[in-house]
């Protein structure tokens, strides 16, 4: 009998080491899909909530098929492949170009690129959007096919284990999976080096299927062996592209030539380099130098796009002290240094844009003792500097993607807030300029952008901004505070082809703001239809291979796990989404706030564990409905008040605790689970309408989520109070 329990406890060990590692596994790969996916199909680098709903449908159906045979499992290494070749060929099949599941999004996407489209490309609009409908979802059920393998696996572990012991382990496992695609992030690895880690673990959780572990391997080598063709928009550039990685982007750089004289005086000269991230234009570092353009004879064509692009605050303003705010690679830092700026501050988010910045760029501006770098959010840096300066400049700052894993805030969306506006100004000297250069390829972005800054110099009690766009382009200028002596120069602009635009019609914009910061959301009236399609669809497809499974398995305790997840996905967005206001959007605070949830679960589950019994349900909700409450009437502005240190981490502790207090809930409810894998599978999907949910944010301001999460609380509180007067016995799976 004694080695008997010594097998037991041997087989359960083994049963633990296997579900640790498939959780690293899982939770790698997931981060994986997300990130690879954002940066090799345009439309996902924004809506990445629905990879991340994928990866969900993927692993609930897998829970729900624990059939004993593991044919899903088997198949993981195989559909991981179909999405490895689909990404890696993305530039070459036109994967990358199709349309962004939505109609109210300003985003760039065609059919390919217009500079190099194939023989093959397709102009027709209709075709379009019906190639583009279909690429989308049958990348988006290879995911879910790729996880439901994992998700098979793992239910199976569950259920050989007790519930609450499982999920102690799996939370472990998952942030230890954070923990290493969060370093490979900050290295700046290539895709092939994260599948590479990623397999290592995958490897000894398959190690019973000889040929899967085969397709596994073939997974790491198929992004070394595809040629790269990076947006880059010159011949030059693509020849002698080459490809980096940065916490938020996949880039791609190359040469920038421009052509001097004509016939056979023609001459090609180096004039910087082109960057693209994420497969969009984002930057030229270019050498705009006097003695630079002297050599090339001063072409009016580049000397005016220098004063537009570049030098066009300094018509107004002579500057001591310059503030940047998404100075890049440093064109913006280069010209305040030519016009005589004695220090400037350069903010950028991205380390290897800073970085390509020191090294690559021209006229070496960083290098300049005039110069401070910092690499920092620029809302962020903002609220933690006390300095004052002759210019705040944010020039062309656009991110290109998400500022996290789902919800759908850009990076830059809190610059252009009324708020971000208003603290920018704030931190200008008496006579100092606030100045925004953009290239708005929409007319509402530039009505957006003044009808943001018109309310906040109105919250700053100053004139209306001053409005300028360069006539035949899409560069555009917003000034303040404006001054009599601004006004007088205006003619002057207009005598250049400037117009002024300070007037310009503003009727139905919704102005951005922290709460509702969606600078890029087109106006609309009513619910976008093409994303609500695609909802539909994704649900109709989820339910089609999950809802006989979710019907015979239907229990009032399984809704309750339901809609515990679907909350509790939109409580983590809102908070994470807070905290990134207050500390920034760097990739780090991300991760970290991330990395708090989880710690915050894990102790929740240890606690329960611990003291089974002592958490009254009906507490517990109370608590969560308070501090939810509590949340959504904390002003931000507490962060300010009270200085970063303090009034940040007042916020944050306060945000934890609603997910200290779900976590209890889920943990006393998960105990009595009889079959874990199914309940987790009732979980997941619950997650999956809280990520289709998280598009109402559009609508009710992020704020908004938080009330929908109570409303969700509440329904599982009505589950939960169905359980206990029916004391129903729980199904068993057919």
């Amino acid at each position: 009998m004694t080695e008997s329990v010594e097998k037991s406890g041997e087989s359960s060990k083994k049963v633990l080491a296997e579900l640790f590692w498939l959780s690293v596994v899982g939770l790698f790969f997931e981060l994986l899909v997300i990130r690879w996916m954002g940066t090799e199909v345009r439309a996902c680098s924004i809506y990445k909530n629905f990879p991340l709903i994928a990866c969900y449908v993927g692993l609930g159906f897998g829970f729900m098929k624990d059939s004993g045979k593991e044919k899903w499992f088997k198949l993981f290494p195989v559909f991981l492949l179909l999405l490895v070749v689909a990404l890696t060929t993305s530039d070459w099949t036109g994967l990358a170009y199709i349309m962004a599941p939505s109609t109210s999004t300003s985003i760039s996407s065609t059919w390919w690129d217009g500079y190099h489209p194939p023989e093959n490309a397709i102009s027709d609009t209709n075709t379009y959007i019906i190639v583009s409908l279909i690429s989308f979802f049958l990348l988006i059920i290879t995911v879910a096919l790729t996880f439901a393998g994992i998700g098979e696996r793992l239910g199976r572990l569950f259920n050989e284990l007790k519930p609450l012991e499982a999920y102690s382990v799996n939370l472990v496992g998952s942030a230890v999976g954070i923990f290493l695609f969060s370093i490979l992030s900050f290295l700046g690895m290539p895709p092939f080096i994260w599948i590479l880690v990623g397999s290592l673990p995958a490897v000894w959780v398959l190690r019973r299927h000889k040929v899967s572990i085969a397709v596994l391997l073939t997974c790491i080598v198929v992004p070394l062996v595809v040629p790269a063709r990076g947006m880059t928009y010159t011949d030059a550039a693509r020849t002698e592209c080459k490809t980096m990685w940065s916490p938020y982007h996949r880039v791609d750089m190359g040469p920038l030539f421009y052509t001097i004289g004509e016939g056979e005086n023609a001459r090609k000269i180096q004039v910087g380099q082109t960057i693209s991230v994420n497969k969009g234009y984002f930057q030229q570092p270019l050498n705009l130098s006097k003695e630079f353009l002297a050599d090339a004879g001063n072409p009016q064509r580049i000397t005016d796009f220098v004063f537009d692009q570049y030098e066009f605050p300094y018509y107004f303003i002579k500057p001591k002290k310059v503030l940047i705010l998404g100075a890049g690679t440093g064109n913006d830092v280069a010209a305040a240094l030519r016009n005589g700026a004695e220090q400037v501050d350069a903010v950028e988010i991205d380390p290897l844009m800073a970085e390509l910045g020191k090294k690559i760029h021209p006229e070496k501006p960083y290098d300049s003792p005039k110069v401070r770098v910092f690499v920092d959010d620029a809302r962020a840096y903002l609220r933690k500097t006390n300095e004052k300066y002759d210019l705040v400049l944010t020039g062309f700052l656009d991110s290109h993607t998400v500022a996290g894993n789902s919800l759908s805030v850009r990076l830059d969306d809190y610059v252009y807030t009324v708020d971000g506006m208003q603290s920018a100004m704030e931190h200008l000297n008496p006579g100092g300029l606030y100045s925004i250069c953009y290239c708005a390829t929409e007319d509402f972005l530039k009505r957006r952008m003044i009808e943001n800054l018109r309310v906040a110099c109105d919250r700053a009690k100053v004139d209306k901004p001053l409005g300028l766009l360069k006539k035949e382009t899409m560069v555009f200028h917003f000034l303040s505070p404006v001054t009599g002596s601004m006004k007088e120069k205006v003619p002057g602009l207009e005598a250049m082809g400037y117009e002024n635009i300070s007037d310009a019609d503003s009727e139905g914009i919704k102005p951005s703001t922290d709460d509702w910061p969606y600078l890029y959301l087109k106006p609309t009236d009513g619910i976008d239809p093409v994303y609500l399609i695609v909802n539909i669809i994704v649900l109709a497809l989820a339910w089609m291979w999950c809802g006989r499974s979710i019907r015979s398995n239907n229990s009032a305790g399984r809704w309750q796990l339901f809609f515990l997840g679907s909350a509790f996905l939109l409580l983590e967005l809102s908070i994470i989404d807070r905290m990134a206001l207050i500390f920034g959007t760097v990739w780090i605070v991300n991760s970290v706030c991330i990395f708090a949830v989880l710690l915050a679960i894990i102790l929740a589950n240890m606690l329960v564990l611990k003291k089974p019994g002592v958490f009254k349900p009906d507490i517990l909700y109370t608590l969560l409905f308070l501090s939810i409450l509590a949340i959504y009437f904390m002003p931000l502005e507490i962060a300010s008040s009270l200085g970063m240190f303090l009034g940040g981490s007042l916020a944050a502790a306060i945000s934890v605790i609603p997910i200290f207090v779900a976590g209890l809930i889920f943990s006393g409810s998960f105990s009595s689970e009889k079959q874990p894998a199914v309940g987790l599978a009732f979980n997941m999907f619950g997650a999956v309408i809280g990520g289709l949910l998280e598009y109402s944010a559009t609508y009710t301001g992020i704020r908004g989520l938080l009330l929908i999460a109570f409303g969700l609380y509440a329904i599982s509180f009505a589950c939960l109070k169905i359980k206990k007067q029916k004391q129903e016995p729980e199904p068993v799976t057919e």
